[in-house]
């Protein structure tokens, strides 16, 4: 991959040629300094970066109902724990990395430690699922 310069709206990302595979993808998000609002993520061989802004009615309420939905219901029947927007999710066997709208990870997959915790970037240690 070549050594990449994006200017967003809300600042610059900078994508150095040594991110040549998800490996490097995963080193160089832990001390990339993302604009705040920019998603970064890791598909198919390929660096994705979604700097659309999220549209009050086209997407951001509709996510927004769907997690004032399944909350609830998750806690309710106490089937497991839903993650709103900003968490990050990796799949290392799969070679991919996105930040999705919400995640829920069900009690069974937690016991079978099928999924942990751990940090997108340094110092952190409960950003990235």
């Amino acid at each position: 991959m070549a050594e990449i310069t994006l200017m967003v709206e809300r600042g610059r990302i900078h994508i150095p040629d040594w991110v040549v595979d998800h490996p490097s993808f995963l080193r160089w998000l832990r001390t990339a300094d993302i604009p705040d609002g920019v998603v970064v993520g890791f598909l198919n061989g390929d660096v994705w970066v979604d700097v659309m802004p999220e549209r009050a009615f086209a997407h951001n309420r509709i996510k927004t109902a769907v997690a004032e939905t399944l909350g609830p219901l998750i806690r309710g029947q106490q089937l497991g724990v839903y993650f709103g927007d900003g968490m990050l999710f990796t799949s290392e066997e799969a070679e991919f990395t996105t930040a999705p709208d919400g995640m829920f990870i069900s009690n069974a997959t937690m016991a079978a430690s099928r999924i942990r915790l751990a940090g997108a970037k340094e110092r952190e240690e409960d950003t990235q699922l």
